[in-house]
């Protein structure tokens, strides 16, 4: 590099948080409950196809993953596999 040149190095993160995957919704009737219940992890795969479509770098989720500490199968399982597919294009970065 010659003096006066600047190294442009931009790293390109996608930043997210709060997903609370396994929320209840106990406002609403068991149809509508369930119903918005498995929105919340269709979610994860529009902030991953928004990361590819915007060419991020990576991914951060700032926290609050989950609803409960100590989150079901059914939501941590389906989770895992979301990210396990998308770790070869990028990596993902949870709090």
């Amino acid at each position: 590099m010659t003096p006066g040149e600047v190294d442009e190095v931009a790293l390109k993160l996608l930043h997210t948080a709060d997903w609370h995957l396994g929320k209840r919704f106990s406002q609403f009737d068991e149809p509508d409950r369930i119903t918005l219940s498995r929105a919340r992890l269709d979610v994860v795969d529009a902030i991953l196809a928004a990361a590819d479509r915007n060419g991020a770098d990576a991914v951060l989720c700032a926290g609050d993953l989950f609803e409960d500490p100590s989150p079901d199968r059914q939501w941590w399982e389906p989770l895992a596999k979301k990210l396990s597919a998308t770790a070869s294009r990028r990596p993902v970065f949870l709090l």
